[in-house]
């Protein structure tokens, strides 16, 4: 959601935090549940007494079954060391239309925005699992000339779909197998989708050996000609993270010449704050969006009192931007102080560098105003999430202001993947 920007007090003392927050109750949410969360759902449950009969009564009518699929690409680390932005923009967003328009061929439904190297599909149990396999068959036949490769998963199962996305732990799990443990080029499939795949699929597919997860995973590399339901929607407009102007420019220019062109009305050169969120991993699901929607209001309120330029914010993700990295740090450290009574797993990293900011093409006003790409924030994101270091991680890229004496600092230097990244870990004495 579009923030007004607000003006950042000067930095030329070091930052003077606010006192220690409270704990923020969910009555005063009231007004500030935002973005892609279920405000009356989270309020009616955090009304109740939050009995499993509630839960189960409330998420009711949300409860699908079908196939869930969701994909990863392989290989981007070394493709944004070689090429420009806009370059890798386009190659990510070629396998993410041909898997759109075969899935949508035979009823499958795009979930959420497909930002990043991600994107999912639905397709209810109407749908049999066989003739979604025989369309990512041929996906991947599609896929295998393009530079970026997929990895999917597939999981035939039960979800709640609800706030734009997909949820529970069957989703969770499908999701969890694409990001982490497929490979480009190659399908993996759950027990339940093994189970009723047809003759043809199952001459291509093999049990994982050896096992990439404690469920049984069944894995397709070679993809060979099969009763796929055509499409000449080739160039169908996905959801995408852009709008469909820079989307229809993707397409109609080549990598060469997209690594020319200047982008003036997107680029930034820009301090990024990333930040990221987990709720307890027992948690009920409402039980997580009311922890979600607690973290979303506080990420909200500070950036009203402190400035900056808040692109999106859903509670488990949010990314603000800062034309000065000291404001930036400053920001990160209050916000880290609010956090840490609300959200005992949420990571805050900071990164400097050039981004692309969209404005999205978006008729439901709930939904996401812009979305954000760049090196910055893959930087940010890998140090939020993957890293397990505490504290507030700065980049090497950002120029640390003078710190408060209460701040301790020290340096990190880790390798997440192909990325080699090293900084600042900030902290309170």
């Amino acid at each position: 959601m579009l923030r007004i920007r607000r003006k950042v007090r000067s930095l030329a003392q070091p930052p003077q935090l606010a006192p220690a927050p409270s704990r923020l109750s969910i009555t005063d949410l009231a007004q500030d549940i935002a973005g892609d969360l279920p405000r009356d759902l989270v309020l009616e449950w955090s009304a109740s007494d939050r009995t499993p009969a509630i839960h189960q009564r409330l998420l009711a009518p949300f409860l699908v079954r079908g196939t869930i699929v969701a994909t990863d690409s392989a290989g981007l680390s070394s493709l944004t060391q070689r090429l420009p932005l806009a370059a890798v923009l386009k190659l990510i967003s070629e396998p993410k239309e041909i898997l759109f328009a075969l899935g949508r061929a035979i009823g499958g439904e795009a979930i959420g925005v497909w930002t990043a190297d991600n994107s999912q599909l639905f397709f209810d149990e109407s749908i049999e699992p066989a003739a979604v396999l025989d369309q990512l068959f041929e996906a991947q036949r599609r896929i295998a000339s393009r530079t970026v490769q997929v990895g999917i998963g597939v999981h035939v199962g039960e979800c709640y779909r609800l706030a734009g996305g997909l949820f529970g732990e069957q989703a969770d799990s499908i999701e969890h197998v694409a990001e982490e443990l497929t490979r480009g080029g190659e399908i993996l499939s759950t027990e339940s989708t093994y189970a009723r795949m047809a003759p043809r699929h199952r001459a291509l597919t093999a049990r994982c050996a050896p096992a990439r997860a404690a469920i049984p995973l069944h894995v397709t590399t070679q993809f060979g000609a099969c009763a796929f339901v055509d499409t000449p929607d080739a160039g169908a407009d996905y959801p995408a993270p852009f709008s469909k102007h820079f989307l229809d420019t993707l397409r109609s220019h080549t990598v060469a010449e997209l690594a020319a062109m200047p982008f003036a009305e997107h680029r930034r050169q820009r301090a990024v704050v990333f930040v990221q969120a987990a709720p307890g991993a027992r948690l009920r699901l409402l039980d997580a969006f009311t922890e979600l929607a607690v973290v979303d209001a506080l990420i909200r309120r500070t950036v009203e009192r402190l400035g900056g330029d808040l692109v999106k914010s859903n509670g488990a993700i949010a990314i603000a931007l800062f034309e000065r990295d000291a404001d930036a740090v400053q920001f990160a450290l209050a916000l880290e102080e609010e956090l840490s009574a609300n959200a005992p797993d949420a990571r805050i990293a900071v990164a400097r560098g050039e981004v692309f900011v969209f404005d999205l093409d978006r008729a439901n006003a709930s939904a996401p105003a812009r979305e954000i790409a760049g090196d910055p924030v893959n930087i940010a994101s890998k140090l939020a999430e993957d890293s397990a270091l505490t504290g507030i991680l700065v980049d090497r890229s950002v120029s640390l202001p003078p710190l408060a004496t209460r701040y301790a600092t020290e340096r990190y230097s880790l390798r997440l993947g192909a990325i080699a990244l090293d900084g600042v870990r900030v902290t309170l004495r």
